[in-house]
Order: C-alpha cells, then sequence, then structure tokens
C-alpha cells in the first residue's frame, strides 16, 4: 500500500454486535482534514458485518499488526502505543 492514497486518521470507533440481524456493527470517527480538531472529528458511516466478514477483518489487522510491529522503522516505533 505504498501509492498515494488519501489518509484520514482514525480518532474513535464503536464495535458492537447485533445478535438478532446477524452481524455487527462498525462505526469510525474520523479526521478530514489536517486543519481539523479531534474533538472535531467527522462521523463516518455504521458498517455491517457478518461473523465471516469479521474473521477476515481481524486476521488481516492481526497480519496488518505483525508488520508493522516487525519494521525497524523510527517512525513506526513512534506511532507505537507504549
Amino acid at each position: 500500500m505504498d501509492e498515494k492514497i488519501p489518509i484520514f486518521p482514525v480518532t474513535a470507533w464503536t464495535v458492537g454486535p447485533v445478535p438478532r440481524l446477524g452481524f455487527a456493527v462498525m462505526k469510525f470517527d474520523f479526521i478530514a482534514s489536517p486543519k481539523q480538531k479531534i474533538e472535531e472529528a467527522s462521523e463516518g458511516p455504521n458498517f455491517a458485518l457478518t461473523a465471516t466478514q469479521l474473521r477476515d477483518l481481524i486476521q488481516q489487522m492481526r497480519e496488518a499488526l505483525d508488520v508493522l510491529e516487525s519494521t525497524d522503522d523510527s517512525a513506526t516505533d513512534e506511532n507505537r502505543d507504549p
């Protein structure tokens, strides 16, 4: 993913199951402009994911995290949680 793509930093998220409908809902709040303050973050839409989609997403996020944590890039280290 090294190509130039728009970046929208995530400031918060909400995830919760909706068992009676058979999916989970995920929503991200994000910054759409470099001048936008965190407390003014834009609210994203509610995304519905099935159990299969959630498992796939979790796996892809684990793989991305593994790459980030194994990279010796100083920029990555600055963004890592303590």
